[in-house]
């Protein structure tokens, strides 16, 4: 993964590359972002999935509160897709990104 950063660090359409981690879960392994820094050199920024909902002091539960609202045979993974995506293109907008490339592990 270094390695490939620093090829596209290189390349003139990438200013700079960071990786977003949108939290899904209450919380995260110590030195989460530690780790990650030394596994990949590239830095962390965590995005709690709750800031999607634009409520001051929304948490985890009115997410999953949210996501209750829908009958069982609703997709609500494409729900998390949505709020997730409104997440990453905030964050780009706010540190003035011109482009998001998105990606998934897996």
């Amino acid at each position: 993964m270094v390695n490939l950063m620093k090829r596209y660090q290189k390349n003139k359409l990438f200013n700079e590359l960071a990786c977003i981690h949108i939290q899904q879960q209450d919380t995260l392994p110590e030195n989460y972002k530690v780790i990650f820094k030394k596994e990949t050199g590239l830095n962390l920024k965590i995005i709690k999935l709750e800031e999607a909902l634009e409520k001051e002091g929304a948490k985890l539960e009115d997410v999953r509160k949210l996501l209750g609202m829908f009958n069982k045979n609703a997709n609500t993974i494409d729900l998390l897709n949505i709020l997730r995506d409104r997440l990453i293109l905030k964050y780009a907008q706010e540190h003035n990104y011109q482009f998001v490339l998105k990606g998934h592990n897996g």
